[in-house]
């Protein structure tokens, strides 16, 4: 359990492969007392289509926004 140390008011995005993990730091963050928080909803690669596969339903990819694989 590590404590995040940085200005309270400071904009935080959290951001995971689904979303939900994300949306637990946020929750910690906010109950630490931050209040800028944002979780990016569906995260990086969305959610698990028919096919056992992500970022073919939501997610950060799905959606066309920009990202890089070094």
């Amino acid at each position: 359990n590590k404590k995040f140390t940085g200005n309270k008011q400071s904009n935080i995005f959290c951001l995971c492969r689904s979303g939900a993990r994300s949306q637990k730091v946020a929750d910690i963050l906010e109950s630490q007392g931050y209040t800028a928080i944002y979780n990016l909803l569906d995260g990086f690669e969305g959610e698990i289509d028919s096919n056992q596969q992500r970022s073919n339903l939501s997610g950060w990819k799905f959606n066309g926004l920009p990202w890089r694989q070094n």
